[in-house]
């Protein structure tokens, strides 16, 4: 059965049940907050218990996954903007757990407040926004803008130098059939300095291997920020199984995948497997039983005892 409780007009509740068929159909009426996802110990659950989020039909994503020996209670942090529609359900056989935070009531805000709270809302919302909706201006296009406005400075520079030649040309003196402006050799205005083309980055294509067997190859080194430890990643990804090559789930679209690193949120394999990677890399993090979900079968795709292969993206780090 499902609940969804408003408690004093503020609090905010709802009770998920184990199974996609049990999935809910969420649209908040008013700007909530989720706080908190707590695993039910009173009732019978499987060992992992995956709590998932779909954007759409297509876009679906591990808010976090509850355990009664290991993780019973995981602080989230999820806003959802008034008319907005997600949907949630318990990727297992059994399990209940519980979701919990508390309605933004805006009437009550001073003016100050609500100033922070959009800055806030706005902070939080651009990357479930900006980067997990594409949203924003194209960067090619941005890139193409700057390299425009490049080109007109170097115009008005090359238009600058033609005429401090014909200046200098003007000051030329005749010295041994030489010609000398001060004393130096005037270079011809049709020769031109040489320029060295940039570097290239290159990935790093070699493979590492990691605490626990875990091991990454990086097929593409990324420019931006570094992933770190307590740092929120969000990350596209397509996870297959390393026996026959089988995909049991994928994140490529849309609203990228969110978690803070090395918080337990996620499996061991991918707690260290995204350590030092910076933002627009790409890379293959191979997990074996031991650091994935070991000797349990999850769902009807992950057999027991398996090598997972990640194959992933770093998007953003906040």
């Amino acid at each position: 059965m499902v609940l969804l409780n408003e408690l004093e007009n503020s609090l905010f509740g709802l009770a998920l049940e184990a199974g996609e068929s049990k999935e809910i159909d969420f649209k908040s009426e008013r700007m909530v907050h989720i706080t908190m996802a707590s695993l039910d110990v009173k009732k019978k659950s499987d060992e992992f218990v995956p709590l998932i989020v779909k954007t759409s039909e297509t876009s679906k994503y591990i808010l976090c996954t509850l355990s009664k020996p290991r993780v019973m209670q995981q602080p989230v942090q999820l806003m959802l903007n008034a008319g907005e529609n997600v949907k949630f359900y318990l990727d297992c056989q059994q399990g209940h757990v519980n979701l919990t935070g508390y309605y933004i009531q805006e009437d009550n805000l001073m003016p100050f407040e609500q100033d922070d709270r959009a800055e806030k809302i706005a902070k939080a919302n651009r990357e479930l926004a900006e980067y997990m909706y594409g949203g924003g201006e194209d960067d090619s296009n941005l890139e193409s803008e700057d390299d425009a406005d490049d080109d007109d400075v170097d115009d008005d520079d090359d238009g600058d130098e033609e005429d401090d030649d014909e200046e200098e040309e003007e000051e030329e003196v005749q010295t041994n059939g030489k010609r000398k402006l001060n004393g130096a050799d005037v270079k011809s205005k049709n020769q031109k300095t040489e320029e060295k083309p940039p570097k290239l980055v290159s990935a790093d294509n070699e493979t590492k291997k990691l605490a626990g067997g875990v091991t990454i190859k990086d097929t593409k080194v990324g420019k931006g920020p570094e992933a770190k430890k307590g740092k929120f990643v969000h990350v596209y990804y397509a996870g297959r199984l390393k026996q026959n090559g089988k995909q049991f789930d994928s994140c490529q679209s849309g609203k990228p995948f969110k978690f803070r690193l090395g918080s337990g949120e996620v499996i061991k394999g991918w707690d260290i497997g995204f350590e030092n990677m910076k933002v627009g890399g790409k890379r293959q993090i191979v997990v074996p039983p031991n650091m994935g979900y070991g000797k349990k079968r999850m769902g009807n795709d992950i057999p027991a005892n398996s090598t997972l292969i990640f194959d992933v993206e770093l998007k953003a780090v906040s």
